[in-house]
């Protein structure tokens, strides 16, 4: 379960990135003239190293919380009668 957690956490941050990477090139200011494709690059990558950094950060802090119902139960627990 864990591995389902991680891949389907970290498949739903590249499409943010790739979103935020969209919306980042799309402003004027980043826009690159014909010859200026290292502007358009940079700005690709902040964007996508951004949301990466923060997502990430988020994924493993959430991760044990997230997975908690999931955990099988712990043997060797007695039932008090």
């Amino acid at each position: 379960m864990s591995a389902h957690y991680h891949f389907m956490a970290y498949s739903y941050l590249g499409l943010l990135a790739a979103a935020v990477s969209e919306a980042a090139t799309r402003l004027p200011m980043f826009r690159p003239a014909p010859g200026q494709g290292f502007v358009f690059g940079v700005a690709v990558a902040v964007a996508t190293m951004s949301v990466f950094a923060v997502g990430g950060w988020l994924v493993m802090r959430n991760a044990t919380r997230s997975l908690a119902p999931f955990a099988p139960p712990k043997t060797g627990a007695t039932s008090a009668s």
